[in-house]
């Protein structure tokens, strides 16, 4: 999972001198593997101009001659090759001496095709970012910058949000709570001991006017937004494209761009549908999550898959709608001037995602995280989460109703604590202050002897876990090294285990040799195996990955 370390400034209130490669530590030290600590684009000696001259090149069909004026740099003349190349346009101008370290190239003053070249005008590909998450106009091209960039700004990486350090973290299957970078935040903010900032969500009432229902055990919580835009098209700000690059996703419209953003923030999958082109059997807007559908169906990467029975489907009650978990589909597919959508959060069965991604091929961010588990408890933060940040960038965007349907059991969150057994498992002397401010930067209630864990740390179930956070958080050196408290006992085998022993020496010392076979064989060693216990029936594998592994050796 990808993390950026100024996104992460934002909402941790880090002290000042930390770096993203102290972060990487701390994480590390604190069970949460980084395995890259990258920045997300590498240049030297940049700076911002302006294309003042642009001629072809009288000997090739592809080359302008520029004259670039880089402000108080002076004016450079340059030789490029990029079709978007034209008079007036804003630039990146790397400047005799720039170092491009994604292309292991060094500016200099050179001549193509006869004409000197002191410069080169740049494409954020030049610059080290990701080409995947680049549009195919800046694939192609050199980067436009906005008509009022200042020319002969050198800061050009911090201009353009390219300033960043990206963490590259593996988040193990034990801790789903930090498959988002609000989780990450809240797992530094403790080990840090300072605040991290939260979003005060708008407030919306459950009203139902729209019905969802869930036909289908796979499917426990789905909640729904009904909204409502102007229908002008507001473009994503920079601000928002640049912390999508920066976590791995490339920039496309405003309500995909938040899907992805919010995504990447709380974790939780989101879906829009619009509203317009869903139809019910009672004339009103009505959302069914089934399982029992069957059929072919155009999904949202224009790929026509095969639904079986099994695969979890959103309907309107008879039409799908999206393959739940897993991708959207055309019929309900949201466009730039769609003005009454829904929007979907809601949790299914990971275990189902993961098979109808494996037949059908379909892979999306969503169901990867939905494979890995998704908190239902947070289903409703998210959404409102999601409706608070869309608020603010389109103020016309409006909520006109909030339904949910949740038959999830609610987890048991108060656990039962011991300090004494905490320290006897630890090996440790923790003191009950200690204890209490691991738990306080936590964000644990300790009372007694009963610990009431958030919502969001759904890995959170014994005492067990507990003691497992009091020893992450804590200095190594508060634990005691020797093996004084190791209770000493006798061992000796069992009355079993002692019979066995016996008898394999009997059998060994009569001329018997002792076989360990495969406890997966073929039906004729099956048979031939049955000695003593001929009329058992055999046990046979349902999925046998071949024919020489079929059954359960007796």
């Amino acid at each position: 999972m990808l993390v950026s370390y100024k996104l992460l400034k934002e909402i941790v209130d880090f002290p000042n001198d930390v770096t993203p490669f102290d972060i990487a530590d701390k994480l590390t030290f604190h069970g949460v593997e980084v395995e890259e600590v990258i920045p997300l684009a590498q240049a030297t000696n940049l700076t911002t101009g302006k294309i003042i001259s642009c001629e072809k090149h009288p000997d090739s069909d592809h080359l302008h001659l520029l004259e670039v004026d880089c402000g108080e740099h002076g004016i450079y003349n340059i030789v490029c090759g990029a079709p978007n190349a034209r008079k007036d346009l804003k630039v990146i101008v790397a400047l005799p001496g720039a170092d491009l370290k994604a292309k292991g190239l060094v500016i200099k003053p050179t001549k193509i095709a006869g004409y000197e070249s002191n410069g080169m005008c740049c494409s954020l590909s030049e610059l080290g970012v990701n080409e995947e998450l680049l549009s195919e106009a800046q694939k192609n091209g050199i980067e436009e910058l906005p008509e009022d960039t200042e020319l002969g700004n050198d800061d050009v990486l911090g201009l353009l949000g390219l300033d960043d350090t990206i963490l590259n973290l593996n988040i193990l299957a034990n801790r789903p709570d930090l498959s988002s970078v609000l989780g990450i935040a809240r797992e530094l903010s403790a080990i840090y001991s300072c605040s991290y900032k939260k979003i005060e969500n708008i407030q919306v009432e459950k009203d139902n006017k729209i019905k969802v229902t869930s036909l289908t055990p796979k499917c426990l919580s789905f909640g729904l937004l009904e909204v409502e835009t102007d229908g002008k098209i507001v473009e994503s700000p920079a601000k928002l494209k640049q912390y999508l690059i920066a976590l791995g996703y490339r920039p496309i419209s405003l309500a995909v761009d938040l899907g992805n953003f919010m995504m990447a923030i709380t974790g939780q999958p989101y879906h829009f549908y619009d509203l317009d082109k869903v139809k019910s059997l009672n004339g009103h807007n009505e959302f069914v999550v089934k399982d029992d559908f069957e059929g072919e169906l155009e999904t949202l990467a224009d790929k026509n898959v095969k639904v079986e029975k099994g695969d979890i489907v959103v309907t309107d009650g008879i039409t799908p709608m999206c393959l739940g978990g897993v991708m959207g589909l055309k019929n309900v597919e949201t466009e730039l001037t769609s003005t009454h959508f829904a929007i979907e959060a809601a949790n299914f069965s990971y275990v189902q995602v993961r098979h109808t991604v494996k037949r059908t091929g379909l892979v999306s961010d969503s169901a990867q995280r939905f494979i890995k588990k998704v908190n239902p408890q947070l289903i409703e933060d998210s959404l409102l989460m999601l409706a608070t940040v869309y608020k603010s960038i389109d103020p016309s965007f409006t909520v006109k109703s909030y339904s949910l349907y949740d038959e999830q059991e609610t987890p048991n969150r108060l656990l039962p604590f011991s300090l004494e057994s905490a320290n006897h498992r630890l090996g440790g002397k923790f003191t009950h202050d200690e204890v209490a401010k691991i738990f306080k930067d936590l964000r644990f209630v300790w009372e007694d002897d009963k610990v009431l864990v958030p919502v969001d740390r759904p890995d959170i179930k014994e005492q067990a876990d507990l003691e497992e956070e009091i020893f992450r958080y804590s200095d190594p050196s508060c634990l005691d090294n020797t093996l004084d408290k190791l209770p000493l006992t006798s061992g000796r085998r069992t009355a079993k285990q002692e019979l066995v022993r016996k008898v394999r020496e009997y059998l060994i010392a009569n001329g018997l040799y002792e076989v360990v076979s495969y406890t997966l064989i073929d039906e004729k060693l099956d048979r031939s195996y049955r000695i003593f216990n001929e009329k058992e029936p055999s046990i046979r594998i349902g999925n046998p990955m071949t024919a020489d592994h079929e059954y359960v050796r007796s």
